[in-house]
Order: C-alpha cells, then structure tokens, then sequence
C-alpha cells in the first residue's frame, strides 16, 4: 500500500551549490601565503624567475624584443615601474607589455604541459611590475606568481587536458587570467573583486594560430597582450567594474566557447600552490614538441662514430598532439626562425647535423646546407599519446 509522506517526514539534503569557476580560482589565488607555501614551491619560484630572466637577457637584441621596448617608449616616458633590460621607467602595462617580449624571445619559456601554457612569461612581467608600481615585499611577489602559475595550471587542465586540436594558443586564452589573479593577489583585492578581476580578463582571451603558417612572430605578443590586459582586468575590478561570475563555466563563456569539449569538467582539489613543482623548462629555444626528439637526435649525435651523412632515412617518434599542431609537421626547407622553431624535422635534423642542441640551429637555420636534405627525409611517426602538450 502507498502510504504519502507526512509533513513531518525529514528532508531530504540537498548538496550545497557550487560557486562559478571565477569564484573558486579567486580564492585559490588569495589563499596563497609565501609563508605557508612548501620550501620546494619557493625555491621553484626563484628557479622561474632566473628562467624568465635569463631569457630577457639573452633576446633583448632580438627584432621583437626592440619592437617591444620600442613601443613601451611610445607609451610614454615616466611611470612607476622600469622596462626589464632596457632600464627606463615606464607605467605597468607598458612594463609588463615589454617584459612579456622579452621573456619569450628565446622561445625559452618555462612549461606546464598539463595546461598547454608557458605561464611564466605572462606571470612575472606582470607580477614584477605591479610589484615596483606598489612597493610590495619579495614574499607578496612570491605569494602571486604561486597565485598566478596556480590558476594557469588549473584552469588549463580543466580546458586542454587531453587535447590534440587547438583553436586558439593556450597561452593567450589563459594568460589574461593568470595574470589578472596574479595582480589580485598583489593589490591584495576582496574576493569578490579578485573574482571580478578574472571574469573580465577572459574576455580578453585570445592567441590566433596563423602564425604558425605564416612563419611570423606574432605568438611573440600573445603573452603581453595577455599581461597587460591582466593588470588592466584587475584595475577594472579595484576600481567597481563587474563581470558575468559564470563567465568561464556559463553557457556563453569561455569554456563552452573555446573548449566545448571540456565543459562538464571541472577544478581538482590539488593543494594550491603546488603546480608550480611542475613546472618544465627548455633545453632548446624552440617549441615545447620539438624538446624530446631534439634531445633524442643529440643522444644519438653525441655517439662515437656518428656521421650524419650515412644517414639515409630518418624517422621520429612524436606525440600525436605534436604531429596535430600548427607549423610542428614541417619536413620543408626553413629559412625562416620561426617556422624552424616548429619545424621537428627542421629540429632533428640541425642537432643531428650540428651533434648538439644550440640556438643557431633556429636562429639561423638555413646556414647549413646539410640540414634541409635530411629533414626532408625525416618522417614522423605517432607514439602512445600522454599527458603532453603545446607550444
């Protein structure tokens, strides 16, 4: 017999709801406290910044770091913070604009192939400016530049795990937030503000990948763009400005927009902070899928008796995702840098004929005539895929 409920019968729980995306990396990102963050993830965060500064250092005579400082000079002379190599004084954006350039002109940028981004190059020109515009302390830079890797990891899994196919470059479509969470942490904003600061910096989200076929430079400025859209999301949100809270994970946001395939999925319960241990840096000053096969062909190179010249057939295993990406199956003559930082035949060619990883084998890669020959013979062949991603 069905007997109805009476109107004293229990309740039945109902699970809290879950906060919009925005929300939960903003706390993250203010959660983060340098001094309750592991030793390793600090002593990790001094390796990034040498990384970061040493790539500085070696591109500033490169055409788009110039362009770079250049424009930085046009922006106006004057300001609170100092354009990186260049040594004049400059406003944040223009600072973290030109420190973005040159943080990624060796195409060195640290890697956190989990998210399919470089979030170095994006973190530290923004933290290291808004930093010097607010005399904040060395453990405030610490605290935000975890706060900035945390939610470039996170959100990037969340939208890149297991992709194969990009529409737009990771960097550019996460960057904005990373950097607009690593400002948050450093104006020490509310919250709700710091939420604010992220759900507007998405709709800056961008990177087009014609580069890649063009053999141009323009992923050079995805990542200033990115940093100083960051900043300016987070002046935006300081000042009042409001953003859709489900601008990520809504409907009509980020994640149903540019990764449909990842809606559905959602943050881990990782610590924060902790991404940054695995963080990976390039030995060659070229894209992220050429660093394997690059490292491979040297191992091969470095053997007793080995000449290139015997070589008559050359095939190398590559990630799937690898052989997908824009500009990275390339077995054509590059006379281009560019195109020869994607190129992996370019790149197994040059270091087997070279016999070391060295960055004239990008900077200048038609200089030898041995090079083109073989690569033109290189066949790549897909290996299992795994948890690797791109440029």
């Amino acid at each position: 017999m069905n007997v109805p409920a009476s109107s004293s019968s229990p309740a039945r729980a109902s699970a809290p709801p879950v906060a919009p995306m925005a929300a939960r990396l903003a706390a993250r990102a203010m959660s983060i406290d340098a001094d309750r963050l592991p030793e390793a993830v600090r002593l990790k965060v001094g390796t990034c910044l040498l990384d970061f500064l040493s790539a500085c250092l070696a591109g500033a005579d490169r055409p788009w770091s110039r362009q770079a400082i250049d424009a930085a000079r046009a922006d106006g002379d004057g300001g609170p913070c100092t354009v990186l190599v260049d040594g004049r004084s400059a406003t944040p954006g223009a600072a973290a604009f030109a420190g973005a350039v040159l943080g990624g002109s060796t195409s060195q940028m640290d890697t956190y192939a989990a998210s399919a981004t470089h979030p170095g190059v994006v973190v530290f020109p923004a933290a290291l400016a808004l930093a010097q515009a607010r005399r904040r302390s060395g453990a405030d830079l610490v605290a935000a530049v975890a706060a900035g890797y945390e939610v470039a990891g996170a959100l990037g899994e969340v939208m890149y795990a297991g992709a194969t196919e990009y529409l737009l470059r990771p960097t550019g479509v996460v960057g904005p937030i990373a950097a607009a969470a690593t400002a948050a942490r450093l104006a020490a904003l509310p919250a709700e503000a710091a939420a604010h600061a992220i759900a507007l910096a998405a709709n800056a989200s961008s990177g087009l990948m014609e580069w890649s076929r063009a053999g141009t430079m323009d992923l050079q400025f995805h990542s200033a763009f990115a940093a100083r859209n960051g900043l300016a999301a987070c002046a935006l949100a300081a000042a009042g400005a409001a953003a859709a809270p489900t601008a990520l994970d809504g409907p009509f946001g980020l994640i149903a927009t540019l990764a449909p395939g990842a809606v559905g999925r959602d943050l881990d319960d990782r610590p924060p902070g902790e991404r940054m241990l695995d963080v990976l840096h390039k030995p060659a000053a070229a894209c992220v899928f050429v660093q394997s096969p690059c490292q491979a062909a040297e191992a091969v190179a470095r053997r007793a008796g080995f000449d290139p010249a015997r070589i008559r057939a050359l095939r190398v295993g590559a990630h799937p995702s690898a052989i997908g990406y824009p500009g990275c199956d390339n077995a054509a003559p590059c006379v281009d840098p560019q195109v020869a930082r994607m190129s992996i035949q370019h790149s197994v060619a040059s270091v087997l004929v070279r016999g070391a990883i060295d960055a004239r084998n990008w900077l200048d890669p038609a200089s030898d005539a041995r090079v083109a020959p073989l690569a033109a013979r290189a066949v790549l062949v897909p290996l299992p895929k795994g948890p690797v991603h791109g440029c």
